[in-house]
């Protein structure tokens, strides 16, 4: 808590989760402030462009709200007003939409005006603002609101509060002026720490860029720079050591050798990784748990140790990953992952960096069809070009690899760890600003 900047007096905000606020401030009910109307939506607007964009960023037809209200795994390209049939409201500068169900605490306050609007049940629309709008913008956005929702959220399937919920929100309020400088004063420095937090993200961006080109580097090129090289015919490799092969996927790994039956017991309990479950720069970050019986039809490869998992759908994704371990032995993998085992004098640990280099996903990016949902069958798969070592360098390449992708690694994690620390800083000055435990 910030303890210079403090007001003379304080008294009881009467809300456990704020505790002592101004003693000139007033607690009003968000309906006595602005009106609410419920289930506000965007007509003539597509799902995918009312998705997140990043932290914190909210994008309709193209132009950027200042945050995210709503995250929806709905089918791209259909439109609201396909879903929802209802009279047009106008949005306007200034009001705030809010979440009421689903990714809830999401705020956006609305900075140009939309004339047609149609109803959805996701979301709130503030309107008729009676206090300072960015002042308002920035109480619901603080975690004072975050810890009311949390509150207020007894859904047990899809999280949600009510419209009455909304309506009787407790809100500390100060004077006018008090309200104009605290938004005035949180905006520049959000700004500051936004800008901040952007140059992280932008190094984090360089140091992802360079990983990948020592990657791509080491599994084309080799390590010893004086050794003579040869064109590999493979227009974007370019020249290899003239000691190595260019090979086919298919003669260096064989596909999908085991799946489960359609006679496993109904009772069969796994961990079951998607699509979705794996990234390109954490590998499996996530599991889902299943019986065989209410598993989804497309849990079914199994991979081996020392095996690779490539996914060949939303192949964007770049879901990529090595079995490394016997917990990951034991995980059911989607069928929308190739599972590549390294044949004979191939080894996996350099396999891994090959299927991360981007000559490799370049190549099956190139082999994918589909616009929404690009995918790679396993003809096309098998048929990219590899660029092989002998076995004794493919060890060397991938232990130098492991030590270089280590460093860079841990470079990046201290970046993410200054992000955290100044989106942190960033919702506590909030929260101290707008419930009074900071003067501006």
């Amino acid at each position: 808590m910030f303890m210079e900047n403090r007001y003379d007096k304080y008294k009881d905000s009467g809300i456990a989760w704020i505790g002592e606020i101004p003693e000139h401030w007033e607690v009003i009910d968000l309906k006595y402030l602005s009106d609410i109307r419920g289930r506000i939506g965007f007509r003539g607007y597509t799902v995918s462009d009312l998705v997140s964009e990043g932290e914190g960023a909210f994008v309709i037809g193209g132009k950027h709200i200042n945050q995210c209200v709503l995250n929806m795994e709905s089918p791209d390209y259909i439109s609201w007003d396909k879903y929802y049939e209802s009279p047009e409201i106008m949005v306007s500068k200034g009001d705030i939409v809010m979440a009421q169900r689903g990714t809830l605490g999401k705020v956006a306050i609305i900075e140009y005006d939309i004339n047609e609007a149609t109803i959805n049940p996701s979301l709130v629309l503030i309107k008729n603002i009676k206090c300072q709008g960015k002042f308002l913008y920035y109480y619901l956005n603080s975690e004072s609101t975050l810890t009311l929702i949390s509150i207020l959220n007894t859904a047990t399937a899809v999280p949600m509060i009510s419209q009455n919920q909304i309506e009787n929100m407790p809100i500390p309020i100060p004077s006018f002026v008090e309200q104009q400088s605290i938004a005035n004063y949180l905006d520049q420095k959000c700004d500051e720490i936004d800008e901040l937090i952007t140059l992280q993200e932008e190094m984090i961006t360089k140091l992802q860029s360079y990983k990948q080109s020592v990657i791509t580097e080491a599994v084309t090129k080799g390590l010893d720079k004086n050794v003579p090289l040869k064109d590999s015919g493979i227009e974007w490799v370019g020249e290899i050591p003239k000691h190595w092969e260019v090979k086919r996927l298919k003669n260096v790994c064989s596909t999908n050798n085991a799946s489960l039956s359609d006679k496993t017991s109904k009772e069969f309990e796994f961990d079951y990784v998607d699509i979705g479950s794996v990234s390109f720069e954490l590998g499996i970050h996530k599991t889902e748990k299943y019986t065989f019986q209410n598993a989804p039809s497309r849990a079914r490869k199994i991979a081996r140790l020392g095996d690779i998992i490539v996914s060949t759908v939303r192949t964007y994704l770049r879901a990529i990953d090595i079995i490394n371990s016997e917990e990951k032995e034991k995980y059911i993998y989607s069928t929308g992952f190739a599972i590549l085992s390294p044949l004979k004098n191939i080894l996996s640990e350099f396999m891994i960096y090959i299927c991360r280099s981007e000559y490799f996903t370049n190549q099956v990016s190139i082999y994918s069809t589909g616009i929404n949902y690009p995918s790679i069958n396993d003809t096309a798969l098998k048929m990219i070009y590899i660029v092989m070592p002998p076995l004794s360098e493919q060890q060397s390449i991938a232990d130098y690899l492991d030590q270089k992708c280590s460093e860079i690694d841990e470079l990046i994690s201290i970046k993410q760890r200054k992000i955290e620390k100044l989106k942190d800083y960033k919702k506590s000055l909030i929260f101290e600003c707008v419930t009074g435990k900071r003067k501006v």
